[in-house]
């Protein structure tokens, strides 16, 4: 049987509803029958005979182990749900704690992607920067040799303008 909410319900319902416990197990007159009874109340009454262990099993339909079973369900039970309770909290805050280091994860896993996009971009950059500067250069260098032959030209021409009469 699955512990299902309303379960747990049903079962907290009842402990709430019985005598407050501790419940004890009294055997009285020395011999087989026994009583359940409260701290909280001198006697809750008999509602079940009760053979000792050690005895024939069969005054009544329960043995005294039976009883000391009923009676520690009273303690039992509550302990056992509440310790329930506490097991689904830790459960839940576990799994609070997974999501928030997985979103953490997944916040610094895209900062590293995004880290990752940026030193892209700038490595083309600088990639490009560099083939602007090379061109940048073999455009002066050709424009210096182009100065140069006209330069050359243009003594060339003082020159010969004056030989001329």
């Amino acid at each position: 049987m699955a512990m299902t909410d309303d379960w747990r319900a049903a079962a907290e319902a009842r402990c709430e509803a019985a005598t407050e416990g501790p419940w004890l197990v009294e055997e009285s007159d020395g011999y087989i029958t026994g009583h359940i009874t409260s701290e909280h109340h001198d006697y809750c009454g008999t509602f079940c005979k009760c053979a000792r262990s050690d005895s024939v099993n069969s005054v009544g339909t329960l043995t005294i182990d039976d009883a000391n079973f009923i009676a520690h369900a009273r303690t039992d039970l509550p302990r056992a749900l509440a310790e329930l309770r506490e097991k689904d909290a830790e459960i839940e805050r576990r799994q609070n704690s997974e999501q928030a280091t997985d979103q953490l994860y997944q916040r610094w896993h895209n900062r590293a992607l995004g880290a990752e996009k940026d030193r892209d971009a700038w490595k083309t950059c600088a990639e490009l920067w560099e083939a602007d500067c090379k061109t940048a250069i073999a455009d002066r260098d050709r424009l210096a040799a182009r100065v140069r032959k006209l330069e050359g030209q243009l003594t060339a021409m003082q020159q010969i303008e004056k030989q001329q009469p």
